[in-house]
C-alpha cells in the first residue's frame, strides 16, 4: 500500500532508502506513474525528511543516487526549489545531510551543488545561498572555499555519465 505511513511518518520509500534496498526502490519507482513517484519522493515524515534525506541520513549512497537520477532529469522549477532548499525540523537541507556524511556521498554532493549553480545562476549567489541555508561545519566551509575550482561550470551534463560509470550495484551491474 503506497499510502501507508508508519508511526514516524515514513512511507515505503523512506524505509527502503534508509536501508539502501536499491533493487526494491528500483522496482517500486519503475512501476509507478509519474505523479505517484513525485508524491512518494517529496513526502515528508514527522522529522520533515523526504526519502532522499532519509537515504542521506542512512548513508545509502546507491539508493540516493538512483532516486536523484530518476528525479533530476525531469525537475520542475518548484521541485528544484524543494529539493535544494527544503529544511527538515532540524533546519537541515538535503545538501547539509549529504555533507554530514564526510565525503561518502560524492556524486549526490556534486549533483546538488551543480543544481544550486543552475538554480541561482552565479557563483556569488550559490555561495550566498549556501551560507544562508547550511549549518556551519568543516565540510560546508570546504565546499564554499572550493566551489568554483571543485565544480566548474558545465559539469552537470557530465554528472549523468559519472553516475553511470562510478556507481555499481553489489552484483556488479549498473544501478541505472
Amino acid at each position: 500500500d503506497l499510502d501507508y505511513v508508519d508511526i514516524k511518518g515514513d512511507n515505503v520509500l523512506h524505509r527502503l532508502a534508509q536501508m539502501n534496498y536499491l533493487e526494491a526502490i528500483r522496482k517500486l519507482l519503475n512501476g509507478t506513474k509519474d505523479f505517484i513517484f513525485r508524491n512518494l519522493i517529496f513526502q515528508k515524515n514527522k522529522n520533515g525528511n523526504n526519502p532522499m534525506m532519509s537515504a542521506a541520513v542512512g548513508n545509502s549512497n546507491q539508493s540516493l543516487c538512483y532516486m536523484m537520477h530518476k528525479l533530476v532529469t525531469q525537475l520542475a522549477t518548484n521541485e528544484k526549489e524543494d529539493l535544494l532548499h527544503w529544511k527538515n525540523n532540524f533546519q537541515e537541507t538535503l545538501l547539509s545531510l549529504v555533507l554530514q556524511q564526510q565525503g561518502t556521498l560524492p556524486v549526490p554532493q556534486t549533483i546538488l551543488l551543480e543544481l544550486e549553480k543552475e538554480y541561482h545562476g552565479s557563483e556569488q549567489e550559490v555561495t550566498r545561498c549556501l551560507r544562508a541555508t547550511l549549518q556551519s561545519s568543516l565540510e560546508v566551509h570546504k565546499v564554499l572555499a572550493n566551489i568554483e575550482e571543485t565544480y566548474p561550470k558545465g559539469t552537470f551534463k557530465k554528472i549523468r555519465i559519472w553516475m553511470k560509470i562510478l556507481l555499481f550495484s553489489p552484483e556488479g551491474g549498473s544501478i541505472f
